[in-house]
């Protein structure tokens, strides 16, 4: 025949004033005796544990989803940004692709970039949001030439 044990659990732990638990040749489930808040602490630490990897995971699909930042702004601060990734949204207007690269403009309503892609074109007219990163090519006087290496479209 098997041992069977018995074990009270506080009234603290369970809510009621006993509770039988039976466990076969299993000590794990069992408290031991001297250390009342065992399971407490580990469900606080089970808790915490989650609570910071979803964190984590919010933090990474948040990553994806940045505040557009509109392209007139891009154009007029293109000197600061140059070499940094931002993200840009708006419609996509005449492009041109050749064996899965190329080019095509994002117009929003402040301004109008060109997209640098290896990736092919999106269909015209369709909105897209890009992270790119900004590229100053060329400046001379009060104009400059800007564009954007895409990064990710989604």
């Amino acid at each position: 025949m098997l041992p069977l044990r018995l074990i009270f659990a506080t009234p603290q732990e369970s809510g009621l004033e006993r509770r039988i638990l039976s466990a076969i040749g299993e000590p794990d489930l069992a408290r031991p005796p001297g250390n009342p808040g065992r399971r407490r602490r580990q469900m606080r630490r089970r808790l915490a544990t989650g609570a910071a990897g979803l964190l984590a995971l919010a933090g990474l699909l948040g990553g994806c989803a940045a505040t557009p930042t509109p392209i007139g702004t891009v154009l007029q601060k293109a000197a600061a940004l140059n070499g940094k990734t931002v993200t840009v949204q708006g419609r996509v207007g005449g492009g041109a692709s050749l064996l899965g690269s190329g080019a095509y403009q994002v117009t929003d309503s402040s301004g109008t970039i060109w997209v640098l892609t290896r990736s092919g074109s999106p269909a015209p007219r369709s909105g897209v949001t890009i992270d790119g990163k900004v590229h100053q090519v060329l400046q001379v006087g009060p104009y400059h030439v800007v564009g954007l290496e895409e990064v990710s479209r989604y």
